[in-house]
């Protein structure tokens, strides 16, 4: 009789605390976030030995708002103002132009995720996070156009194992400050493995429906050396640019970083972006762009959300005419 009562007496206590458990975990409550970030900088410009300008400025600014209805779903709207130099009266106006950068719902399940709207492409997303100076220097592929940043379309990413995630996209080619201009689109695949926490690896490609068809395609590697040193690199190179037969492209960046302490880093980039020579020409086809870039500096981070940095940009045209055009400054993130 005893042993049938302690029996009893157990059970007891194990269904009153399981549907305890089950009670104190917390109902999903649907919350909205609001955030802001800031580029500025004060700068000299130079070209050879020539001071050109000296300026302060608010190169960019992104205001959004980011609600979650359900569990699985994410609804985003991100404002961008940019400004946008123009000549007027031979004096460089810097006039703000606003665009609905960010306008997307994002449904996650499992190990899958679907984008619909404007969003971030996953050209160089993960390149311009490892790079990690978005406010000071645009990440490679953005700053020669090998990609878009954003456009509208639908994504699709599956996590197909732990290490390895793939992502496909169709999307209108345009570009995020553009409406649909023609019956063509962009075809997007990638593959990104990270094996461990010190290995990173990415493989991109996107087509475009053109009459003769832009094709680019993108590789990256990322080695974390230690807990302070990172070193990355890239290659990419773009068939037919803007849709030009035989216009193609390619460039590669390399850059490093290395943690002092927790406020303080030191942080390189080499870029090289070249053309090719068309038939019967002497110099190739994007000589007057074609150089290379060396960018380096230190950045202090006093608090979180704010970063400032002092910098160096350098770039060194092929075509021996032009001159060297290089900038001087201090450069600040503002997050929030």
């Amino acid at each position: 009789m005893k042993r049938i009562l302690l029996s009893f007496i157990s059970t007891a206590f194990l269904v009153s605390g399981s549907l305890f458990a089950q009670d104190s975990i917390p109902p999903f409550v649907p919350s909205g976030k609001v955030s802001a970030t800031i580029f500025t900088s004060g700068e000299a410009n130079y070209e050879g030995d020539s001071l050109t300008n000296i300026e302060m400025s608010l190169k960019r600014a992104y205001f959004g708002y980011s609600y979650q209805p359900t569990k699985e779903l994410t609804g985003n709207v991100i404002v961008d103002v940019a400004g946008l130099q123009e000549a007027s009266n031979n004096v460089t106006l810097n006039k703000r132009f606003m665009y609905l950068r960010i306008a997307n719902a994002v449904y996650k399940k499992n190990n899958s995720t679907i984008t619909m709207g404007i969003f971030d492409l996953n050209a160089f997303k993960l390149q311009q996070a490892t790079w990690g100076n978005r406010y000071i220097y645009r990440s490679f592929m953005d700053q020669n156009k090998f990609a878009q940043a954003a456009d509208i379309g639908v994504m699709l990413e599956q996590k197909l194992t732990s290490d390895l995630t793939m992502d496909v996209a169709i999307t209108n080619g345009e570009g995020f400050t553009q409406v649909q201009a023609d019956k063509n689109f962009t075809y997007t695949g990638g593959a990104t493995l990270i094996p461990n926490e010190k290995v990173t690896l990415r493989l991109f490609a996107d087509y475009t429906t053109l009459s003769v068809a832009p094709l680019t395609i993108g590789s990256f590697i990322s080695l974390k050396a230690s807990e302070k040193f990172t070193i990355s690199g890239e290659y990419n190179y773009k068939y037919n640019q803007k849709g030009v037969d035989n216009n193609n492209l390619g460039g590669l960046s390399t850059y490093a970083s290395y943690s002092v302490d927790k406020k303080v880093k030191l942080f390189a980039r080499y870029d090289k972006l070249w053309s090719n020579t068309l038939s019967g020409a002497t110099d190739p086809w994007n000589q007057s762009k074609d150089g290379s870039a060396i960018i380096g500096g230190v950045e202090y981070t006093p608090t979180k959300g704010f970063r400032i940095a002092a910098n160096y940009q350098n770039w060194n045209y092929v075509k021996t005419t032009l001159d060297t055009k290089s900038v001087v400054g201090i450069f600040a993130e503002i997050k929030f």
